[in-house]
Formats: structure tokens, sequence, C-alpha cells
């Protein structure tokens, strides 16, 4: 498994018997950074959304050529730039990457092969992206730094469904401009029905909301 933290910082995680997190090396140019994605098809292959706008390339094919790895070798490039505050970034399974721009509440579509860049939908506070398996988008956004709202986007024919946050979700009455949100789709079933999801915010140490979906898009209870 690989992981990073904001500073740029990449991870494995060595299962087995050996259970133990490596700190690998730090990604240039890649500090801070709020998300990172696997790419589906070139599984050598990870890109790192930077809160500078920037998306980066990191190719491991060549450092995993002759093991053992040679982390030295890994060769970074610029994907695209001038993306806003890009806060969460994906890949699907057919290659289609997709960015959230949390500064100007855009989703942008990247097109990997000829480095085509799209606006695709905008959307107040777009934070986070995670997708069903059917590829549809479940989106995350804190309108007005005080509203969580989550929403399932059908971007093959730019459907928008509705915010599936109960009326009876608690919201803030001020702005709260410094939330971190999330989600996850549990795509394979591996811990429940496939394609139920959670989704969260986080508002200072010991202060999560979360809530869970089913694949319905309801929220039991």
């Amino acid at each position: 498994y690989i992981g990073m933290d904001v500073s740029g910082w990449v991870y494995y995680w060595h299962h087995g018997p050996e259970q133990r997190i490596e700190r690998v090396r730090p990604i240039p140019g890649a500090s801070p950074c709020f998300d990172f994605t696997l790419d589906r098809q070139v599984r050598t292959r990870f890109f790192v959304a930077c809160l500078d706008g920037a998306i980066l390339t990191v190719d491991r094919a060549q450092a995993v050529a002759n093991p053992p790895e040679d982390p030295a070798q890994w060769q970074v490039s610029t994907l695209a730039a001038g993306l806003g505050k890009p806060t969460s970034i994906r890949v699907l399974p057919n290659g289609d990457m997709f960015v959230a721009d949390n500064l100007r509440g855009m989703l942008w579509h990247i097109d990997v092969l000829h480095r085509g860049v799209t606006r695709i939908l905008d959307l107040n506070g777009l934070f986070w992206i995670d997708y069903l398996s059917d590829n549809r988008l479940v989106l995350v956004c804190n309108k007005d730094q005080r509203e969580m709202q989550v929403f399932v986007f059908d971007w093959h024919n730019g459907t928008l469904g509705p915010n599936l946050v109960p009326s009876t979700f608690y919201q803030f009455g001020q702005p709260f401009p410094d939330l971190f949100l999330g989600a996850s789709v549990d795509r394979n079933g591996t811990i429940g029905p496939h394609d139920e999801f959670l989704a969260w915010r986080s508002h200072g140490t010991g202060n999560v909301d979360l809530l869970q979906f089913r694949k319905d898009t309801t929220v039991p209870g």
C-alpha cells in the first residue's frame, strides 16, 4: 500500500509478516498536498494534487524495473497547472481523471494521455471526490464554508443529483473556513454492501461528523 502526508512524503505499508510502515521519500514540489491517486491502468504511476494548483505525475517504472526499488529513480513531472486549489483527485479505471478545485468551486476533467483539461461542473465549496462502481462521482462540498453537501454526479451526461445530506443534519450558522471533508466508497463490498459510502467533515481535534449512505443514497435511521 502507498500513502502520502500533507508535506509530500510517500510511505509504504508492507503487509504480511512484516506489518511495517516505511518512510520512502518526498515528492519534489508536492508540498503541501491533500490527496493523491493511483493510476488504474499504469500500476507503477500515481498522481499528486498540490494546493498550489499543480497536478504531478510520479512514474516508478524505471525504479521498479530492477528490484529492489530505488526511489531516487522516480520520474516526477507536471501534468497540469493553474487549477486553483486542488483538494482531491481521482483516476477512474478507464483512465479518466477528475480534480476538485476548492478555490473556484470547479470540477476538472483531465485527459491524461493528451494532457487536455476541461471544466465540467461548477459547485460551491467542492472539496472531495470519490466514485461508485458505475463510475459516477460522489462529490462532497462545504457550501459557503458553512453547509456540508453530498451529491452524486453522472459526468457522462452531466446530471447532478440532489443534495443527499438530511435536512436534520447540523449545519453551521456562520462560515467555518478550515473544515476538512472527505468520502470513501466501498465499491467492491469489502466491508458491507457494495457502493455504500461514508462522508465526513472534520472541524477540529475530536470533532468529526460522519454520515453513512446506503447504495440507494439514503441515510440509515
